[in-house]
């Protein structure tokens, strides 16, 4: 049966006893739990997507289609390469963290 204590400063303790569950607030967790596909699509003129603010770094990535021209990622702390220079595996995921990508190809970003 649920109680409820006023103590003496004006706070509320309200209990439902035994019967009331817990909410779901963390449903199980896989090492990547995010999704952002970078289509290499001009977009506004660009075909530039730098990973900031709420899309910060991605911690890995995998390449759907490598596209027709040069598409160069940035690491998180530095350095840059072109997706052509990797082995393109269909379904393989790179675990670099990316922070910057321009060129064509499309790309999914794993957070």
């Amino acid at each position: 049966m649920a109680t409820t204590t006023r103590g003496g400063k004006g706070r509320t303790d309200v209990t439902a006893g035994e019967n009331r569950s817990r909410p779901e607030t963390g449903l199980s967790l896989g090492k990547y739990n995010r999704i952002l596909r970078y289509s290499g699509s001009v977009v506004a003129g660009t075909t530039e997507l730098e990973l900031t603010g709420s899309l910060s770094a991605a911690k890995a990535f995998r390449i759907i289609d490598q596209g027709t021209g040069t598409t160069v990622l940035r690491a998180t702390n530095g350095g840059e390469m072109e997706v052509s220079d990797l082995t393109h595996n269909s379904g393989s995921i790179y675990e670099i963290g990316v922070r910057y990508i321009t060129g064509s190809s499309n790309i999914d970003l794993l957070y």
